[in-house]
């Protein structure tokens, strides 16, 4: 008799939370209703509480979790598991989570990765906000929407928007949704980190321009200091220093600072040495969050209709490439294409996952972003051209600043491209301006721009290279006899990256060993010297054994060194013995 009580009462309360959920849903389809009819209005681009566009600001509540960007952070609570249904014109995706009480007082953000099309979001029945584009980072505050305790947050993503028109090889056959997470970040939090680097060859140091912009919810203005650190590739601290700013009522503020490293590592396709930055934030000498984020040190350009990684143009071996879901596989390729000779990847499709650019960083890959654009002339047949419709002026930049600042601070990206594929006109000359402002001056690349002004980079130098052949070392030693004095000849292969290290030469003529040279050099990219070797003209026959120790790139080294650092842990060995 207990028994069935107890059947007949666990019954009961899986009917009563079914009901609870269809109420949910029809609360959430009720909401979406205030944003229904903007998803076929192409001029309106965001509605309610979406956030502008920003980088990938994940806070940790302590240093050392920042620094090794722990997958977890009392921050942040991934939403994983997702009620699915059915809705008057669209799909309810529906998910609860639980905001801690260490977060009260402070913002409190939804943070969603990749829908399939036009959406609004909806937490504990009432409408939030509504985003046009879909595919890619979408933010937004859900401060004053939720509660200590348990909530529910609904996205529901419209069948029929105006967006199709701009995004023709979208499948929506099945609506879906990327990753998302709910993300705490104090009343004065860290809105954007924006940096650009460069390199002073006179000065022989980098440099970085960094942004820091705060923003604040607050009526009421306080004190906060924000504090960077920047560690080299080997991880010691090379640069830190802090700015004191008192907030204002709903403010937003930028900091700036101007960073010198000197004998600064670039980072570039021969040789990716990352830096790590750390940004913290303080009030009443209390931590509120720390991020970090890798850094290089590069500047991007072109010269001629050709890109130019810090002034010297550079050959782009390409391949078309999306990530794949699983990070293992992804890697596998990338590493791959690079073992290949492929020095440059056009992102095929739309936004990438971070971990790709991630991997892109550290493999050593360039990687042409596109913003999520893609339409052709059979796509508007009938209809005006959107690319050249005021009306969809703003959609399109949305969409280009989306992309740009989603991927902005990875070294990797040297080229954006303003749209995969659409006809010219007003609306991707605006395009092209704002990247050309944003990006300072970093390389645009348009396929479609048939001749016109809105494009930096020839096709042809951008796609028409063969896959280059990797040379044997980075050094090539020879024997070189002008004008009967003999040298020994060091060419760099590589085009970008210095050399640096220290030769040794011993001379022998049978088993008499004739003279012993030995001197640091540094040969710039591309560079050649020559040493003189006039003892051995004396000699009627013999060899020169060359050792050459090479030093050894910052990742290799840190990836060596599990111990006690050792001078010989520092440099490659290479030797050669070249017969006369």
């Amino acid at each position: 008799m207990g028994r069935i009580f107890v059947y007949r009462l666990l019954t009961a309360v899986a009917v009563m939370s079914f009901a609870g959920f269809g109420f949910a849903y029809g609360q959430a389809d009720s909401c979406a209703v205030v944003y229904r009819d903007l998803a076929s209005r192409p001029d309106i681009v965001s509605a309610g509480a979406r956030l502008q566009p920003r980088g990938n600001i994940m806070p940790y509540p302590t240093r050392e979790e920042a620094l090794a960007a722990a997958a977890v952070s009392d921050y942040v609570i991934p939403l994983t598991e997702w009620e699915r249904t059915e809705v008057d014109g669209g799909t309810c995706f529906t998910a609860r989570f639980k905001v801690r009480y260490g977060w009260n007082n402070r913002s409190v953000l939804f943070r969603v990765d990749d829908v399939s099309s036009s959406f609004c979001v909806v937490v504990n029945s009432e409408a939030v906000g509504y985003s046009q584009a879909g595919m890619g980072r979408t933010e937004f505050d859900i401060t004053d929407n939720v509660h200590l305790d348990y909530n529910t947050v609904s996205v529901i993503v419209f069948d029929s928007v105006a967006a199709d028109a701009i995004e023709a090889d979208r499948d929506r056959s099945q609506a879906h949704m990327g990753r998302a997470w709910v993300v705490s970040q104090p009343a004065v939090r860290v809105q954007n980190v924006l940096v650009w680097t460069s390199e002073d060859k006179v000065q022989e140091c980098g440099h970085i321009d960094l942004e820091v912009v705060m923003q604040s919810v607050l009526l009421n203005p306080k004190e906060y200091d924000v504090r960077y650190e920047l560690m080299s590739p080997a991880g010691s601290i090379v640069s830190s220093g802090s700015k004191t700013f008192v907030s204002s009522m709903q403010s937003c503020d930028t900091l700036h600072f101007s960073v010198s490293v000197p004998s600064v590592r670039n980072w570039n396709h021969e040789t990716p040495e990352l830096y790590t930055l750390l940004v913290a934030t303080f009030n009443e000498k209390r931590p509120q969050e720390y991020m970090s984020f890798r850094i290089g040190f590069r500047e991007a350009g072109c010269r001629d209709s050709t890109l130019t990684i810090d002034g010297v143009a550079v050959p782009l071996r390409t391949a078309c490439y999306a990530a794949n879901p699983l990070r293992s596989l992804t890697q596998a390729k990338l590493t791959q294409l690079k073992s290949q000779g492929y020095n440059c990847i056009v992102v095929d499709g739309t936004s990438q996952p971070d971990f790709f650019y991630s991997l892109c960083d550290s493999i050593g890959m360039y990687v042409m972003d596109v913003a999520d654009i893609n339409f052709t002339a059979e796509t508007y047949a009938g209809t005006r051209n959107p690319g050249n419709d005021p009306l969809w002026r703003d959609a399109f930049r949305d969409r280009i600043r989306r992309m740009y600042y989603h991927s902005h601070i990875h070294p990797c990206v040297v080229i954006s491209a303003p749209a995969c594929h659409a006809d010219n006109g007003y609306c991707m000359y605006e395009g092209y301006l704002d990247l050309k402002h944003i990006g300072r001056g970093r390389p645009v690349f348009y396929y479609d721009a048939d001749g016109q002004w809105n494009n930096d980079l020839d096709v042809s130098q951008l796609f028409g290279s063969k896959v280059m052949e990797r040379p044997d070392g980075k050094m090539d030693v020879s024997l070189v006899c002008e004008d009967e004095e003999w040298y020994l000849a060091l060419c760099n292969n590589r085009l970008l990256t210095a050399t640096e290290g220290t030769y040794r030469i011993v001379v022998r003529s049978g088993r008499k060993k004739t003279a012993v040279l030995s001197e640091p050099f540094r040969l710039d990219g591309g560079g050649e010297m020559r040493v003189p070797l006039g003892v051995i003209g004396e000699l009627d026959k013999g060899s020169v054994d060359v050792e050459l120790h090479i030093r050894k790139d910052s990742a290799e080294m840190n990836s060596a060194n599990k111990g006690r650092r050792r001078v010989a842990d520092m440099y490659n060995r290479q030797e050669y013995r070249l017969t006369m």
